[in-house]
């Protein structure tokens, strides 16, 4: 799958502050992929210089496999994008917001007209279309920015927090709408705190900290790659020291406990599945093993570790150097 955008060595500073030193990152078109970061990460720097928001002081972008400059209207022509926070005119309202950018779009009358209509249906704002965005619950603007952001069918889609603000519902409507847009032939680029989402819609993320690119890669791949130690929580119909020691004895087998009565979790170097042999042991000591469930690591689980390791390696060669 070839990458619609790539982000090479990208370099912003702020006076003396370093903003983003070393972002490289790359999107494969027609995927949703996560970008990720503490707050103060360079996140929001990065999608700014990606929007030609503010300029570059070194690196290259590469959209569609050439190099562009994101001032460039026939780069932005082709991007979408909704801010965290998105503001409008408070006097218009939600379908006349819709018609102004649609109009910037350059899109006709008609087009503008049904166009703005259907996507205000879609994010959930039918029926208030005609209400004044002032009115507007920080939720339902948060809406109308991804409405907005869909205009005139985007090839690259840049959003960042865009479910900030809406309750449970909202949220999941928008999931699916970014999944529609990639079925469509878009390329969605999402940054969200909420790592439970990005997991369950992304297939590729980048993750950054102290403004440089600390991973990048499928979700499955980093969370599988994250450590050499497999957890099982095994659950029997009753527990003898005896068949603890047997699992303990298994082999890879790095450490076994009771975590609950009737439970015990056991830690695996490796990726060895010793389910199998875990029910073998139960039936020689007279037990049954009711079920064995491999943990996963959850993705806030792998960033936070990554991160961690990456501030604290980074604050323990600072004082070295000094």
């Amino acid at each position: 799958m070839s990458a619609i955008l790539e982000v090479k060595s990208l370099r912003k500073i702020y006076g003396n502050d370093a903003g983003v030193t070393e972002v490289n990152m790359s999107v494969e078109e027609g995927t949703i992929h996560g970008f990720l970061g503490l707050n103060g990460s360079g996140k929001t720097t990065t999608m700014k210089c990606l929007l030609g928001l503010l300029r570059i002081d070194a690196g290259a972008i590469y959209f569609q496999g050439r190099q562009v400059d994101p001032t460039a209207v026939s780069y932005k022509s082709r991007t979408g994008f909704s801010p965290e926070l998105p503001s409008f005119p408070p006097y218009l309202t939600g379908l006349e917001v819709m018609q102004l950018y649609g109009r910037m779009r350059g899109l006709s009358g008609s087009r503008r007209n049904s166009e703005s209509r259907d996507l205000l249906r879609r994010v959930g704002l039918d029926g208030a279309e005609n209400k004044r965005v002032g009115k507007y619950s920080r939720g339902m603007q948060a809406k109308l920015g991804v409405a907005v952001s869909l205009i005139n069918e985007p090839d690259l889609l840049i959003l960042d927090e865009p479910t900030s603000g809406m309750d449970p519902g909202g949220a999941a409507i928008i999931r699916d709408i970014l999944r529609e847009t990639v079925r469509d032939g878009s390329t969605v680029l999402l940054s969200s705190h909420l790592l439970f989402e990005v997991q369950s819609i992304c297939r590729n993320i980048t993750i950054i900290n102290r403004g440089r690119t600390l991973r990048e890669g499928t979700v499955k791949d980093l969370i599988q790659g994250s450590g050499n130690t497999t957890v099982y929580i095994a659950e029997f119909n009753s527990i003898s020291d005896a068949l603890l020691r047997s699992v303990e004895g298994l082999g890879g087998v790095s450490g076994c406990t009771v975590s609950d009565p009737g439970r015990i979790r056991v830690e695996v170097t490796g990726d060895t599945d010793i389910r199998e042999s875990v029910a073998r042991i139960a039936m020689n000591h007279g037990s049954l093993m009711l079920s064995c469930i491999k943990q996963e690591m959850s993705l806030e689980e792998l960033f936070l570790e990554l991160v961690s390791e990456d501030t604290a390696g980074r604050t323990t060669q600072s004082t070295t150097n000094s």
